[in-house]
């Protein structure tokens, strides 16, 4: 079974809250943004993006992990199951503990991502962009507009905006 198939048969589950990620970044490191959707039963509940300075691609990738988390912690029930669409291989592998995460700024970010998912039952899923596109229009949209990140995320993210 293809990671789309069982998206599709999660995602029509009662009960699973989906969250959408992408990181932007022009430049490696560069300006950088994130993106987030968060959808239950096909209806977006919240959609964000931000612009978050200068970082890496794989920084950037984190950081909307973390935005994500930190707007979706308000519809999570105990009953509820947390379904992640990421199209960062390296930021799925990593949460699913298929990789290491050397490199010590992204450690530092990994950490915070696990500790507000240790209570969350969750899968972390990759996908082609071709399937993330809500979230990458998103995060461009932040970046072309330097749309500005809450005071709140700026501590969980380390961006100095």
């Amino acid at each position: 079974m293809n990671q789309l198939t069982i998206f599709s048969q999660v995602h029509d589950q009662i009960g699973v809250i989906v969250l959408y990620i992408d990181g932007a970044s022009r430049g490696n490191p560069g300006i950088s943004s994130v993106g987030c959707v968060i959808k239950k039963n096909d209806n977006i509940l919240e959609e964000h993006g931000y612009y978050i300075g200068i970082k890496t691609n794989n920084q950037a990738e984190y950081s909307a992990l973390l935005v994500g988390l930190f707007y979706v912690e308000k519809y999570i029930s105990s009953s509820d199951e947390l379904l992640i669409i990421s199209d960062s291989e390296l930021l799925v592998k990593q949460i699913n503990g298929l990789y290491k995460v050397k490199d010590s700024t992204l450690r530092t970010l990994f950490g915070r991502a696990k500790e507000l998912l240790v209570h969350i039952p969750h899968r972390v899923t990759h996908v082609l962009r071709a399937h993330n596109t809500h979230a990458d229009m998103l995060a461009n949209r932040a970046l072309d507009n330097k749309i500005p990140i809450p005071a709140p995320l700026i501590p969980l993210i380390g961006t100095d905006v």
